[in-house]
């Protein structure tokens, strides 16, 4: 939900758009909760809540033009609740899948695919820049933890998964990763090993364990990489005198979409922390560096990152 403008310049009216400001980024966090936790008393409240938001933002609908209009969206919520609900109760219930030496691309070739609605080896290998054979093998493993289909022929697989899903069912996989697999790592890492530092070929998990032992040496204290399930996001718990961090790791190929500041943001306030970080090996787009300065998110880039290793390195 997005709004235009204000029809006229009036103080009141002014106030009533930084409100709605407030309520619309609000709601989109509870919208990623919604879809994500697995905690039933956060999802009935994250529902209430934006029930109510959504209310209130319907009343400013003579005053605000609204791209999507909330009387809509509130239509809409309320008809599908009980899908939600009963995707809820799927998440919730799901049994851990099992995940044996997932390629280093794995998570980010599953959100390519889910977005691009396109399960193909050529895709794969554009984006990535990998031979076929490992872009086929990619695709064999996205299609055992059910994000694609089987092979089509000459057509693309097709799409089974939504990322909302996905990132949910990701997050409570088990991995496994074996000793002969010389393209993955251990999930324990120390920036004196020679591999530590070159995190473009990390996974995911490896990444925030990087990070966790580069905040370490960077003098944080209480560093803790969470387990995944309940998080909400956060990937590492960490201390800086009386500061306290809630962090979101994101070893990503292309720039980091604003949906990371949001989760990082929401998780904050989950965890009673004083600072949201995202912290990537990458950049961020422009809406989400805007959102960062809106919602006050440390914003840690791949220069923010360089810089820590220099320090570490230095200590």
């Amino acid at each position: 939900m997005f709004f235009d403008k204000i029809f006229n310049n009036k103080q009141s009216h002014a106030d009533i758009y930084i409100r709605a400001s407030k309520l619309i980024d609000e709601a989109q966090i509870l919208s990623n909760v919604i879809n994500t936790t697995t905690s039933e008393n956060e999802f009935f409240a994250s529902y209430d809540r934006l029930t109510n938001i959504l209310l209130e933002l319907k009343s400013y609908e003579r005053e605000i033009k609204f791209s999507n209009k909330p009387s809509d969206d509130l239509t809409n919520i309320r008809k599908n609740k009980s899908k939600a609900i009963e995707r809820f109760n799927a998440r919730k219930n799901a049994v851990p899948i099992l995940l044996d030496n997932p390629d280093p691309h794995f998570r980010d070739a599953a959100v390519l695919i889910i977005k691009s609605d396109k399960g193909s080896v050529g895709l794969l290998q554009r984006n990535f820049k990998i031979g076929f054979n490992r872009a086929m093998r990619i695709l064999e493993q996205l299609e055992a933890f059910g994000v694609v289909g089987p092979e089509n022929g000459t057509f693309p697989r097709e799409v089974l998964m939504d990322e909302y899903t996905f990132d949910a069912l990701f997050k409570t996989a088990h991995i496994t990763y074996t000793k002969d697999n010389n393209d993955l790592q251990t999930s324990e890492f120390n920036l004196d090993q020679p591999y530590s530092n070159n995190y473009d070929a990390m996974d995911g998990h490896d990444f925030e364990y990087f990070c966790a032992d580069l905040l370490k040496k960077n003098g944080f204290s209480n560093v803790e990489v969470t387990q995944g399930s309940g998080d909400h996001g956060v990937d590492i718990f960490a201390g800086q005198g009386d500061v306290t961090y809630a962090i979101q790791c994101k070893r990503y190929e292309g720039s980091v979409p604003y949906k990371a500041i949001q989760e990082a943001y929401s998780a904050k306030g989950i965890f009673n922390k004083d600072v949201a970080v995202v912290m990537t090996n990458s950049t961020f787009t422009q809406q989400g560096i805007e959102d960062a300065k809106r919602l006050s998110v440390k914003l840690w880039d791949r220069d923010k990152l360089n810089e820590l290793i220099e320090k570490a390195n230095n200590n």
